[in-house]
């Protein structure tokens, strides 16, 4: 899986609806179904990034209010962590992250990949070098 360095939703969905159509969608056919698996699933997912209180809130764009640009950033995170990749590619993916919510996202996917054995590929730019790019 590849995650973009663009976070590109709908943004009329909640942050919940939102991480319930990604889970409907990428879950393995063994995986159990029913029974809260997505609503558990989803909490756990929103607790580990500190994002539960955004659940029903509308993720936005642009032009509809929703969450903020860092937890729409975060939205998009916990949208690949959903999918039980084996190998997660992340293009710079801690822009737009406050520093604090960076390095724990960081040590959250070296923790996961230690725990599930998910390989993760992280490539990060830094502003200085962000800047001479441009």
């Amino acid at each position: 899986m590849f995650n973009n360095e663009e976070d590109i939703h709908i943004p009329i969905l909640t942050v919940g609806q939102t991480l319930d159509t990604d889970l409907s969608l990428k879950k393995a056919p063994h995986m159990k179904t029913g029974g809260g698996y997505n609503s558990d699933r989803i909490d756990k997912l929103l607790n580990a990034l500190g994002m539960i209180h955004t659940k029903d809130t509308l993720v936005g764009d642009s032009f509809i209010r929703g969450v903020s640009g860092g937890e729409r950033k975060r939205v998009s995170l916990l949208e690949m962590l959903t999918t039980n990749a084996a190998v997660i590619s992340w293009d710079n993916c801690v822009r737009g992250l406050d520093s604090s919510v960076a390095l724990h996202f960081l040590r959250l996917i070296k923790r996961l990949g230690r725990e599930t054995g998910i390989t993760n590929i992280v490539s990060i730019v830094s502003y200085k070098q962000q800047q001479a790019l441009t």
